[in-house]
C-alpha cells in the first residue's frame, strides 16, 4: 500500500498571502465590525431614534444638530409635539455657533414672535449677522421686514447694494 503525503510541495505551490486571506475574511469581519462600531458608540436603529441621536450631538455643541432639533421642536418633526419655544432655544445655540441658516431663521422668529417675544431690532441684528455669515436668503427676509414696516426706502436699497455696512445700521 503506497502513502500519500499532502504536505509534500505545500510550501512551493501555496505561498502565504495575506491579501488573499484578508479577502477570504472580509465578507464575514466587515459586519461584525459594523455592529461592534453600533454598539459601541450607540447608532440609532431606528428612524425615532434619530432625535435621541441629534439631541446628544446637540448637547455636545454641534451647531448643525442643534440646528435640526431646533427645526424638529418648531415644527413636530421625528414625532416630537411642536414646541416654538424649545425650538427657539436650539436654534438660537445654533445660530450663536455661526450657523447662518439658524441665524436667518432665529431672526424670523424674532419678527414673528414664534416661540419668543418679538423684537424687530434683534430680528435686524440676526438678520445683518446672517448676511455676513453667508446666508442668501436674509437679505430678501430682512427687505420683506423693511417693506411691512412701511420702510420701502431702505428695503429697496438695502436689495441694490452691498451689505458689508449693514452691522454699523443695524447694532
Amino acid at each position: 500500500m503506497q502513502s500519500i503525503d499532502y504536505t509534500e510541495n505545500l510550501a512551493t505551490t501555496q505561498p502565504h498571502n495575506p491579501k488573499g486571506q484578508l479577502r477570504h475574511w472580509a465578507p464575514v469581519l466587515i459586519p461584525v465590525i459594523a455592529i461592534a462600531l453600533a454598539i459601541l458608540f450607540g447608532m440609532p436603529d431606528k428612524a425615532s431614534d434619530d432625535i435621541g441621536w441629534l439631541n446628544r450631538l446637540a448637547k455636545a455643541g454641534d451647531s448643525g444638530a442643534q440646528l435640526q432639533v431646533g427645526l424638529a421642536y418648531r415644527d413636530g418633526r421625528y414625532g416630537l409635539t411642536a414646541d416654538a419655544t424649545k425650538g427657539f432655544y436650539w436654534l438660537q445655540q445654533a445660530a450663536n455657533n455661526g450657523n447662518a441658516y439658524a441665524e436667518d431663521t432665529v431672526a424670523e422668529m424674532y419678527a414673528s414672535g414664534t416661540g419668543t417675544p418679538q423684537d424687530i431690532t434683534l430680528a435686524m441684528q440676526w438678520w445683518t449677522k446672517s448676511m455676513h455669515d453667508g446666508d442668501p436668503q436674509a437679505r430678501l427676509h430682512m427687505s420683506e421686514a423693511l417693506i411691512k414696516s412701511g420702510k420701502i426706502q431702505e428695503a429697496e436699497g438695502l436689495l441694490h447694494r452691498d451689505h458689508t455696512d449693514l452691522k454699523l445700521q443695524y447694532n
